[in-house]
């Protein structure tokens, strides 16, 4: 295997990976506490396939001209693919515990909404980029996926390493985790949410979350 020298993750990458946390939360379900454990079946090979065809069904939809039904069809697509509440918990890590039923609750809305919405706009960013699926392998009980995705009109771009960490579900996979030359989504979830807990409590960061999901909206 050829020896890659460490870079710094292009702009757009880095949007990727955090799908919105470096604005806070500008970025797949937070698993309840009695939700059974990720499946064991599955292999890396079809969680490969799964990705490729769902990746392909999304880029089609963002080539469409805006519309009503464009939407409806993309949130069908990225409500399926994204398990929003296990990156959640694994996000939160030990605050989901210590939080309550309620914030619970208004976390995951809020997540799974600025995540669908942050997610789109980043790959609508992408469409001018070949991505290139290569080696799966089983991590666990789930299976990370590796892509290279390298702009097509400025070739002299390095190309960029995006992971996906899937999980099998019973009837296909789902997006756990998405790292991007290296640098982990969830880990950048973490470190974000715990910083603003820290300072403001789970309220404070609900309350971020409220806000920067209400220029979300703006921006439509």
């Amino acid at each position: 295997m050829t020896h890659r020298t460490p870079r710094t993750p292009a702009p757009w990458a880095c949007r990727l990976v955090s799908l919105g946390a470096i604005a806070l939360l500008t970025m797949t379900a937070v698993a309840r506490a009695d939700s059974p454990p990720p499946a064991a079946a599955g292999s890396a090979a079809d969680a490969k396939t799964f990705l490729e065809h769902k990746q392909a069904k999304v880029m089609r939809l963002l080539r469409q001209a805006p519309s009503p039904a464009r939407e409806k069809a993309l949130d069908a697509q990225l409500a399926g693919f994204l398990d929003y509440e296990t990156i959640s918990k694994d996000s939160l890590a030990a605050h989901w515990q210590a939080a309550s039923p309620k914030q619970r609750h208004d976390f995951v809305s809020l997540f799974e909404a600025l995540v669908r919405g942050q997610y789109q706009a980043n790959l609508q960013k992408t469409l001018d980029f070949d991505v290139r699926y290569e080696a799966a392998k089983a991590d666990g009980e789930r299976f990370v996926v590796k892509t290279v995705a390298r702009s097509k009109t400025q070739r002299r771009t390095p190309s960029v390493d995006v992971d996906y960490t899937l999980r099998k579900t019973g009837d296909g996979y789902q997006v756990v985790d998405i790292a991007t030359d290296g640098v982990s989504m969830v880990d950048n979830y973490r470190s974000q949410f715990g910083r603003i807990i820290a300072k403001e409590g789970f309220d404070g960061l609900i309350g971020r979350m409220r806000d920067k999901r209400a220029q979300q909206l703006q921006k439509k």
